[in-house]
């Protein structure tokens, strides 16, 4: 059940994430795009839910901090998880949380879906670029995102398969874009549905009160 699972995570977030809160939820320079949160596991569960992901779905994190949603994940469903986080400290908690938690998982004869944490930017990274082309689920925690890395995300995210979901705190603008081809320009329209959802008071560690969650999926 997924509660035995969560409790794993939160054992293991316990040992080799929470010693570090200090250093990793100071508050750098406003618009800077480090800041740091993270969405607690039962509102994870929710975007998961209502995303119907499966062992062969492809999950990818944009800001992925510890590596918390990457490995619920992981652990939960069985599926695929890329995340990638600018923060090298984060960076660094998220992969010592994950090679824990798989090492627990394994003596529990759990079988875990395969796991790659990136330590780099969002906005400058081929690797992201590729996995967004073949992602079924895309989670952007962008609630503290300045406004320029919010619409190079945009522009990014044009590139996604019919049928994904995108799952964001913020509202994203998905513009259409001009691509070059055989030297003439190619005004690219990609049509996507968006939703608002609620979530509950408690679940991030950044407010007490709910809020505001936007979900959009890629048209045909």
């Amino acid at each position: 059940p997924p509660e035995m699972f969560l409790s794993l995570l939160q054992r293991c977030y316990n040992i080799h994430v929470e010693p570090s809160h200090e250093a990793l939820f100071y508050q750098p320079k406003s618009g800077s795009g480090e800041q740091y949160g993270e969405l607690k596991p039962v509102l994870i569960q929710q975007i998961f839910q209502d995303a119907h992901i499966t062992s062969s779905s492809v999950f990818v994190d944009l800001g992925s901090g510890a590596g918390t949603v990457v490995s619920q994940a992981s652990l939960v469903y069985g599926c695929k998880s890329h995340g990638i986080e600018i923060r090298e400290l984060a960076s660094t908690l998220a992969d010592k949380l994950w090679k824990s938690l798989q090492a627990r998982a394994r003596l529990w004869g759990i079988t875990t879906g395969e796991v790659e944490l990136i330590n780099g930017d969002i906005r400058n990274n081929q690797q992201v670029v590729d996995l967004i082309k073949i992602a079924d689920l895309i989670l952007v925690c962008n609630e503290v995102f300045p406004a320029s890395l919010n619409n190079a995300l945009g522009s990014l995210l044009l590139s996604m398969k019919p049928g994904v979901l995108v799952v964001s705190l913020q509202s994203l603008m998905l513009t259409p874009r001009i691509e070059s081809c055989n030297r003439n320009p190619v005004f690219l329209t990609v049509h996507f549905t968006k939703a608002v959802k609620q979530y509950k008071s408690n679940t991030t560690n950044w407010k007490h009160a709910g809020g505001t969650y936007y979900q959009y999926q890629r048209l045909p």
